[in-house]
């Protein structure tokens, strides 16, 4: 997978909207990293999207984001199946009970960046739509449209911008976004990009050629022959080219 990070640019209504999202999300994560055991049995998914939904239903998050958390939950259980992650860092968490930072720091601190999963069927994903020159993004939730602003990306970051929006608009990949508090996280197959600019040209193969490679310890070698003869006969095979890296 391939994540490019967009700055982004929202103001007024729409930033507290997007703060209230993340505080609802990441309590969401927290609480299907707490439940994720039970009685040392792991709960089934549903089980744990259930509880997750039945606690933070009618709030910021729709179900599908409360889905998103619950998964995001249970991946950090698996990777900290000890229940003793730091939301917010343990360094921060010491800052917060030495009194050097204060409460609402400490909470902006645990907050963690809304992931809308991807769905190709809903254009690639149910909530973020790119537009077609990559400037923009338009998150959209319970019929309320935020329109994020994007820096322009330009060489490489922008073409696969631009082409994410393309085949995601067409209904052909998944794209997975997150939301912090600068950024906008797009995560893709770089697969299903037909014209990715940092995919090798295929080699074509030469009827008669061969390559040679020459790996030592302090250079490597490489020679081009050419047989259209005899392939046994060493009198008619050419050196076309070779070269040496130290």
């Amino acid at each position: 997978m391939q994540t490019i990070s967009v700055p982004y640019h929202s103001s007024g209504p729409n930033e507290a909207f997007l703060i209230e999202l993340r505080r609802i999300y990441s309590a969401a994560v927290r609480t299907a990293y707490a439940n994720a055991p039970d009685g040392g049995v792991s709960l089934k998914q549903k089980d744990l999207r259930d509880l997750v939904k039945r606690r933070f239903a009618g709030g910021a998050a729709d179900a599908w984001l409360l889905h998103c958390a619950t998964l995001e939950g249970m991946d950090l259980r698996r990777a900290r199946p000890d229940g003793r992650i730091f939301f917010g860092t343990k360094a921060s968490l010491e800052r917060r009970r030495k009194g050097l930072i204060g409460q609402e720091t400490w909470r902006r601190m645990r907050l963690r960046p809304p992931c809308s999963r991807g769905d190709k069927l809903t254009k690639g994903n149910r909530h973020f739509r790119l537009t077609a020159d990559a400037q923009s993004c338009i998150f959209q939730m319970y019929g309320r449209k935020v329109l994020l602003d994007l820096a322009i990306m330009k060489g490489s970051a922008g073409k696969l911008l631009r082409q994410v929006a393309l085949l995601a608009s067409e209904r052909k990949m998944n794209v997975m976004f997150r939301l912090d508090d600068k950024n906008i996280l797009v995560t893709f197959d770089p697969q299903n990009l037909p014209d990715h600019p940092q995919r090798r040209l295929p080699v074509r193969p030469l009827a008669g050629r061969c390559l040679g490679i020459d790996l030592n310890p302090n250079w490597i070698g490489m020679a081009v022959a050419e047989n259209l003869d005899d392939p046994s006969s060493l009198f008619a095979t050419s050196l076309l080219e070779h070269a040496g890296q130290a």
